[in-house]
């Protein structure tokens, strides 16, 4: 029985010893680092990276200015999320090998996880300096320049790569991207055809297209191209959006608004679709609905224009004193706003109320833009109504001459019957007859 038992404890005792060699790292069981390195490549390959780093730093310990053990070290580091000791492991496979490819690329890779963009490119611009024909580095570079508004750099960035892969379409397509946003249309245009020649379906390019001639004023090639997107793509709110816009810029308001409601129809609300929808009703003469529209709008875009088209339906309905709360708010987010500055004064007027104010107001709205009549009447009307009948005469007489208008000779034609000049009151009251009517 006591042998048996001494069996059965030496066992027990073996079992456990090989368990707890059975746990440790296998790294620990080489002195060849070229093992201990080929092993760590083959764990981190395996995804098994608390093995892959015990079999690396190994080797690093045996062999610590070999490049490729760090850089394949540093890549553990970066699968683990340690992106700070990786690219202080990077630079130092560099400086023991300045050839390693491998080890500058990791290096830009860990600066983009620290989010150090800048850094991040300048690495990959050494890469493109020390291996010119490092296509990727240029991509990357093409990738950050882009978004940086570097522009021109993702140009020529583009350039380089597509010296050496001229036919593939999505590099050209970037390059029109870039192009539209320089609003250099000729090269954007030029760069979109050879997408669509190397890849007729490239339906991104073909949209590309027809928003190039769209923002050129060329809306027939746009309505073209956007028509036969749209048969293929019906329910496509994009397509439908810029064909609505070509059309409200036509003032062909029956098409636009057929688009808008297939839209609406889409469950589409966005502030571009609302905001067109509100400027159809408004040329429609439906106020109450396009109030309804532009305050939608606002809920969801809070912006200094869509609160003066909100002002304008407003006065248009009769609710002066909403118009004037909402010009205030207008001026007060948009300063420069001279049109704004310029209603909100004349409204102030016509109401007969806070006339001082209305002037500074309008006189505001001259000096930012000298040559309107519009502006310049605004301003003789508010002396007039101040009873300064000389400067209202000067602004009025000077805003007639530079926008022949029925509002503004009928101020002139009040001004002279007031100063007592009736033969000139009823010349202004005939101008305004022979005049053609003024569309809304």
């Amino acid at each position: 029985m006591r042998k048996s038992g001494r069996l059965a404890f030496f066992l027990l005792f073996l079992v456990l010893t090989l368990g707890r060699l059975a746990v440790l790292p296998a790294a620990a069981q080489t002195a060849d680092p070229r093992a201990a390195y080929l092993m760590g490549l083959a764990a981190s390959n395996a995804g098994d990276l608390a093995n892959a780093e015990t079999y690396l730093r190994q080797a690093f310990r045996m062999s610590p200015r070999n490049s490729e053990v760090i850089s394949a070290l540093a890549e553990v580091l970066l699968k683990t999320d340690r992106p700070q000791p990786a690219l202080q492991a990077y630079r130092q496979a560099i400086r023991f090998n300045p050839e390693n490819r491998s080890a500058y690329y990791g290096a830009g890779f860990a600066y983009l996880r620290l989010k150090q963009m800048k850094l991040a490119e300048r690495q990959y611009e050494e890469i493109t300096v020390r291996f010119p024909d490092e296509e990727q580095a240029w991509l990357v570079l093409a990738d950050l320049y882009t978004a940086s508004n570097q522009n021109r750099k993702a140009v020529d960035a583009y350039h380089r790569i597509l010296e050496a892969r001229p036919n593939v379409p999505l590099l050209h397509y970037n390059l029109g991207l870039i192009h539209t946003r320089l609003r250099d249309y000729p090269k954007a245009l030029e760069a979109t055809r050879k997408t669509l020649e190397l890849s007729p379906d490239f339906l991104p390019a073909a949209h590309l297209a027809a928003r190039i001639y769209q923002e050129t004023g060329r809306n027939v090639e746009a309505e073209s191209i956007y028509r036969e997107l749209l048969k293929r793509f019906p329910q496509d709110r994009s397509l439908l959006l810029s064909l609505a816009q070509i059309y409200s810029e036509q003032e062909r308001w029956t098409a636009a608004a057929v688009h808008l409601n297939r839209l609406v129809m889409t469950g589409a609300a966005e502030p571009e679709i609302l905001l067109l929808q509100g400027l159809i009703f408004q040329k429609e003469g439906q106020w109450e609905r396009a109030l309804n529209s532009y305050r939608a709008v606002l809920e969801k875009k809070p912006d200094p224009k869509i609160r003066f088209q909100t002002a304008v339906a407003l006065d248009k309905l009769g609710r002066d004193t909403e118009a004037v709360a909402e010009l205030r708010k207008v001026v007060a987010e948009a300063p420069e706003d001279h049109v704004a500055l310029n209603y909100l004064g004349y409204t102030l007027v016509l109401r007969g109320e806070n006339l001082n104010e209305a002037e500074a107001l309008i006189k505001r709205a001259v000096d930012l833009d000298p040559r309107n009549g519009a502006y310049l009447d605004s301003l003789g009307w508010v002396y007039f109504k101040k009873g300064d009948l000389r400067r209202a005469g000067y602004y009025l007489e000077k805003a007639g001459r530079l926008e022949p208008d029925p509002e503004i000779f009928g101020h002139l034609a009040e001004l002279y019957q007031k100063l007592g000049q009736p033969q000139k009151a009823a010349a202004y009251r005939q101008k305004i007859l022979e005049m053609p009517p003024r569309e809304e």
